[in-house]
C-alpha cells in the first residue's frame, strides 16, 4: 500500500490513504493493537538493533511507550524515527494502535510545539492531522488542534529561535489588519476620489473665471474703440450692441467672475470696477444707449462699484499691490 500523503505545510490535514506502510505491518504491529505494549516494546527495540537505519524500529518503540502512559519518552523515539524519515504517517500509527487518544495527542502535540526543532514541529502536524481527521474529536479540541497546527506551521517557517506566543500575537494582528483591509481600501479609494472630483471641480472653475474675464476684456475693448470712435455700434446690424451695452456685458462677466475664481483677486476686482465705472461714464453722457440697458442696471452697477472698491480697500490697505496690477490692466484695457 501506499504511503499516505500527508501535507505538513498544508492549511488542513491531508487526506490519508488509512493503511500504514506495507513494512509496518508486522508482528509488533498486532501488539500494539491489542494492547501488548511491553512486548511491543521489546519487539521494536530489537527492529531497531537489527537496522537502526529504518524508522519503524524508533516509531514502534514511541507508539509502544505512548500506550504506556509514559509519554517524555515516547516523545524522544517518536523524533527519532521522524528524523530519519519525516514522511512516515506517526499520527496514522497512533490511531491504528489505540495508543492515543484525540486529548492525549493533543497534549503531546503541545509539549511539540514548545521545542525548537524541526522534527518536533513536523511530528506535532502530523498527529494533530490525525485528531483533526478522527471522527470521534470532539468539536472544541478540533479547533484546539486546528489553531496549534496553524501555530506550528508558522514556527516551521519561522525556523529556529521562532517564538509561538508571539507568533499568535502576530497571527492575530494580521487578523485583525485583513477584517480592516477591506473598509480602510474602500475609505481610501473614496477618499482619493473625493480629492479627484474636487480637484476636477476647482480647475473647471478656474478655467470658467478665466473664460469670463477674456470674454470680458474683449467686450470692454470693443466698447472702449466704439466710444473713442464716437459712434454707437461698429455693426451696421439693427440688433447690435452699443458700447454702454457691452461695457455692462463686460461688467457683468468681471462680476461673475469673481465667483468662480478668488473673490479677492485684486485683478477681478479692480476689473469689476474699470467696467462698471466705464459703464456708467458712458449711460451718463449718453442717454440713449442708457435706455436700452435692463431694469435696475444702473443701480447694481453702482451698488457693486462701492461694494467692490471697499473690499478692494480692505485687502491691500496701502494700495501698493492695487497700483501695480493697476498699470498692467490698464495697459491690457486701453490696448497699450
Amino acid at each position: 500500500t501506499a504511503l499516505p500523503g500527508v501535507n505538513f505545510l498544508g492549511k488542513g490535514p491531508a487526506p490519508r490513504d488509512g493503511d500504514l506502510p506495507v513494512w509496518m505491518a508486522s508482528e509488533g504491529l498486532e501488539m500494539l493493537r491489542h494492547g501488548d505494549y511491553p512486548g511491543a516494546a521489546e519487539y521494536y527495540q530489537n527492529e531497531a538493533r537489527r537496522d537502526p537505519s529504518r524508522a519503524e524500529g524508533w516509531l514502534g518503540i514511541g507508539a509502544a511507550l505512548m500506550g504506556s502512559g509514559d509519554f517524555s519518552s515516547a516523545i524522544t523515539y517518536l523524533l527519532k524515527g521522524v528524523e530519519i524519515d519525516e514522511r512516515f504517517p506517526v499520527g496514522v500509527l497512533l490511531a491504528e494502535t489505540k495508543t492515543g487518544k484525540p486529548q492525549v495527542l493533543l497534549n503531546v502535540s503541545h509539549l511539540l510545539s514548545k521545542g525548537q526543532d524541526r522534527a518536533q514541529f513536523l511530528l506535532a502536524i502530523n498527529i494533530l492531522d490525525e485528531v483533526m481527521r478522527d471522527p470521534n474529536t470532539p468539536e472544541n479540541l478540533y479547533l484546539q488542534a486546528n489553531e496549534l497546527r496553524g501555530s506550528v506551521r508558522e514556527l516551521l517557517r519561522a525556523g529556529p529561535g521562532a517564538n509561538l506566543t508571539k507568533l499568535r500575537a502576530r497571527r492575530k494582528l494580521n487578523q485583525g489588519r485583513r477584517l480592516l483591509d477591506g473598509p480602510l481600501r474602500l475609505v481610501l479609494k473614496v477618499a482619493l476620489l473625493v480629492a479627484l472630483l474636487a480637484g476636477g471641480y476647482q480647475a473647471w472653475r478656474w478655467g470658467q473665471g478665466t473664460w469670463l474675464v477674456r470674454q470680458g476684456l474683449s467686450d470692454y475693448k470693443e466698447a472702449a474703440q466704439m466710444a473713442s470712435m464716437g459712434t454707437t455700434s461698429l455693426n451696421s446690424s439693427k440688433d447690435a450692441a452699443d458700447a454702454c451695452e457691452l461695457y455692462f456685458r463686460a461688467f457683468t462677466r468681471f462680476k461673475r467672475a469673481q465667483t468662480y475664481r478668488d473673490p479677492s483677486s485684486i485683478a477681478t476686482l479692480y476689473l469689476t470696477i474699470r467696467a462698471g465705472e466705464s459703464m456708467l461714464e458712458r449711460a451718463r453722457s449718453v442717454p440713449s444707449e442708457a435706455r436700452r440697458l435692463p431694469p435696475g442696471a444702473m443701480a447694481d452697477v453702482e451698488s457693486t462699484v462701492r461694494q467692490s472698491r471697499v473690499r478692494l480697500a480692505r485687502i491691500d490697505a496701502n494700495g501698493t499691490q492695487t497700483r501695480q496690477q493697476q498699470a498692467e490692466l490698464n495697459a491690457m484695457l486701453d490696448n497699450k
